[in-house]
C-alpha cells in the first residue's frame, strides 16, 4: 500500500512526476546523442556536395 500512496503522490510526494524526470547522466547523454546526429546530418550533406562535384567532373 505504501508503494501505491508513494507512485501516486497520495503519500504527499511527487510519485509519477519524479519518474518522469531525466536523470543527469541520462540528460547528459541525450544531449551527447544529438550533438552527435547533428554532425552526421552536417557530414552527410558534405559528402553529397563531394559527390556531385565528383559527378560533374567525371562527365
Amino acid at each position: 500500500m505504501e508503494i501505491v500512496k508513494e507512485v501516486t503522490g497520495s503519500h504527499g510526494g511527487h510519485g509519477i512526476e519524479r519518474m518522469l524526470e531525466e536523470s543527469p547522466p541520462v540528460a547528459m547523454k541525450r544531449e551527447g546523442l544529438n550533438k552527435s546526429i547533428k554532425f552526421l546530418k552536417q557530414s552527410k550533406e558534405v559528402v553529397a556536395e563531394i559527390m556531385d562535384r565528383i559527378t560533374v567532373n567525371v562527365d
